[in-house]
């Protein structure tokens, strides 16, 4: 509510207090559905695995055998490939479609993670557009959408994951337990990750924004690194104490909670559940003037 109330007061104060209600009622609707979804994905993610809590060794290929019934089992042994195909189809959705992630994190981890990332990217700013147009399709800015969509992808999935690998890797007092481990991990992600990796963002943002067509600005190489480097220094200056108190709201106990019970393989794809709404916080944070 926090982020929702930040996404609205960002725009031009409207005269009409039944505009603002809407426009709260709206996204507080969209944040229930989401939750829901995300709680669901949570739980099915968690039986599925049955791992310790804090667990960091991990293989995706189990969650394919552990996810199977007993009557799958059985039917394996039996050797029938039919019916092992209408066995699975049985399982429901959010299982499937758990297994079917499973399957690319193992053949293809680093693309399937930038696709996720981009994904989730695009679906916040498009909800961020919706809610400032009234909620007209028609309205979308489609320049602005790729643009957000590829520093998602881009920069954010692949940062976050050095990030977490790095973090998952940090020396840690072999006396700490498993709470203990999650606390220092999020003391130093919201410190020096939260800071580092959320000023990169602005300096991200500003060079797609320069990348992506149409941009009429200079072909010379020294002066578009130039203003890149000026309009990410800008943006940065102007937006990264406001962004970081936002931050700070929500995702101390989502990264907590990532750290404690997520599986490595699974922290960038939690995370990705996780930052829908943040992505509409920074999409109108950085498209504010755009």
């Amino acid at each position: 509510i926090e982020i929702a109330s930040l996404i609205v007061c960002r725009g031009p104060i409207h005269s009409s207090v039944v505009t603002q209600t809407t426009k709260m009622l709206r996204i507080s609707i969209i944040a229930v559905v989401w939750m829901r979804v995300f709680c669901i994905t949570c739980y099915s993610c968690a039986s599925s695995l049955q791992l310790p809590l804090g667990a960091n060794t991990f293989n995706p290929s189990k969650v394919r055998r552990q996810s199977l019934s007993l009557n799958n089992v059985s039917l394996q042994l039996r050797g029938g490939s039919d019916e092992k195909k209408e066995d699975a189809s049985k399982l429901p959705f959010i299982n499937r479609l758990l297994e079917a992630y499973n399957d690319k994190l193992e053949k293809y981890p680093y693309r399937t993670k930038i696709i996720s990332s981009g994904v989730v990217g695009g679906l916040g700013d498009i909800l961020i557009q919706l809610v400032r147009n009234g909620g007209s399709i028609q309205a979308l800015d489609m320049r602005r959408l790729i643009v957000f969509t590829s520093v998602a992808a881009f920069y954010i999935a692949p940062v976050i994951n050095i990030w977490f690998n790095w973090l998952n890797s940090m020396p840690i007092p072999a006396s700490f337990n498993n709470v203990k481990k999650a606390l220092a991990m999020m003391a130093v992600d919201q410190t020096v990750g939260a800071t580092v990796i959320t000023a990169g963002f602005f300096y991200a943002f500003e060079l797609a924004q320069r990348m992506i067509p149409p941009y009429s600005g200079s072909t010379n190489v020294i002066s578009f690194l130039s203003t890149v480097l000026e309009a990410g220094w800008s943006c940065t200056l102007k937006n990264l104490w406001t962004t970081l108190v936002v931050n700070w709201y929500c995702w101390p106990i989502i990264n907590f909670v990532n750290f404690l019970v997520i599986p490595l393989p699974y922290r960038v794809l939690f995370s990705n559940f996780a930052s829908v709404f943040w992505n509409m916080f920074l999409s109108s944070v950085v498209n504010a003037k755009v």
